[in-house]
Formats: C-alpha cells, sequence, structure tokens
C-alpha cells in the first residue's frame, strides 16, 4: 500500500511539474497525516517511519528469521553424506558460488563503513569481529568440503551467514 502511494504521490508531482496538474489524478488517496510518504516540496520524500522503529522490527525478525533457517541447515545436515566431499561433487560447485557471494556481499556491506568512518565503541568492535568470522567461514567452507565430511562443510557455511547477518544488524543498529 505504502508503494502504491508512493507511485501514485510521484505520477502527481510530475503532473504538477510541467503544469498539467488535474484535480481528479491528485494523489491523496488518504489524508495527509495517514500518509507515512511526503514530498517536501522540493523533489525530496519524507517518511513518518521512525528509525527506531526500523531497528527494532529489524531486531525481532532478524533472530526469528535466523532461528527458523536453522531448521532446513539441520535438515541438509542429517541427510548429508557421511564421508568426504569431492571435486566432482556439483555440491562442491555451489559451495564455492555461495562462498563468493558471501564475500561479495559483506565487501559491498562493510566498504562504504570504511570511507565513510569508524564504528562507535562496542558496534565497531563487534561488527569487525563478526567480519571476520563470516569472512573466515567463506574462506573455509570449500576446502572442508573437500577434507572432513559434507556436514561440517554446510554447517561452516551456515556460521559465515548467520554471521553476516549479524554484521548487517549491528550497522543498522549502530549508524
Amino acid at each position: 500500500m505504502v508503494g502504491l502511494r508512493l507511485i501514485l504521490t510521484v505520477y502527481d508531482t510530475r503532473l504538477t511539474q510541467h503544469g498539467r496538474e488535474n484535480e481528479s489524478t491528485t494523489a491523496t488517496a488518504t489524508t495527509e497525516s495517514e500518509n507515512p510518504i511526503r514530498n517536501n516540496g522540493n523533489g525530496d520524500y519524507q517518511t513518518s517511519v521512525k528509525p527506531s522503529d526500523v531497528r527494532a522490527t529489524l531486531s525481532f525478525v532478524v533472530p526469528v528469521v535466523g532461528f527458523m533457517s536453522c531448521v532446513p541447515t539441520g535438515f541438509a545436515c542429517y541427510y548429508s553424506a557421511p564421508e568426504k566431499g569431492t571435486i566432482i561433487d556439483s555440491d562442491f560447485y555451489e559451495m564455492i558460488a555461495a562462498s563468493i557471494m558471501l564475500l561479495l556481499s559483506l565487501g559491498t556491506m562493510i566498504w562504504p563503513t570504511c570511507i565513510n568512518g569508524r564504528l562507535p565503541g562496542l558496534a565497531g568492535l563487534w561488527t569487525w569481529v563478526l567480519v571476520a568470522v563470516s569472512f573466515l567461514c567463506a574462506c573455509l567452507a570449500p576446502g572442508l568440503y573437500l577434507a572432513v565430511p559434507t556436514m561440517w562443510s554446510i554447517m561452516i557455511a551456515f556460521a559465515g551467514g548467520v554471521a553476516q547477518v549479524l554484521v548487517l544488524l549491528q550497522l543498522v543498529n549502530s549508524l
């Protein structure tokens, strides 16, 4: 619903800017106090959603979804082969691709933080600890697939993903 309101507001703004304002196409489907997205007149949009509400929601949703994702990971470990993987397994190449994507997303998340300055206090410390854990897990998982039973590689890759999500949560809460 918010997306539809934003589209209608952008459409209304463009009509107004081009001098073709028409009262039948106004984008105010609700009163101004109900509409969470407002145009401040210079093309920028402001939202009435408070940052503390977003942080509170993410602080709840991220651990719940992380906990729920443990179930399919547990099934993957339970049904995995008890022997080491080989380089002719398709799962090995999937593990490599997943590790590369984990490293890419970790880099794109941390790079702006490094450029814009330091994270304050303990948030910075825990962010960098979690970045290190995620990086190590992403690098170790493909090698472990070939060295130990595949279950361990699955668990290490999952731990790296969890650490990355926690990095994102740290960034959201501290910036």
